[in-house]
């Protein structure tokens, strides 16, 4: 077993949080905030074309 982490996209990223009831409530210059029917939040910075370790 590798101990490297996946990488995936930042698109990767908030289409997960889309499909676990994400929804984005605002964006503050290059970072987007999505939030969810509770009211937990969550932030993505959002830079086009790089990856997102997890």
């Amino acid at each position: 077993m590798t101990n490297k982490l996946p990488r995936v996209t930042l698109d990767e990223v908030i289409k997960v949080l889309g499909k676990i009831g994400f929804f984005l409530s605002r964006q503050s210059g290059s970072h987007k905030i999505y939030k969810n029917k509770e009211g937990k939040r969550t932030t993505v910075p959002y830079h086009s074309g790089k990856n997102f370790t997890l």
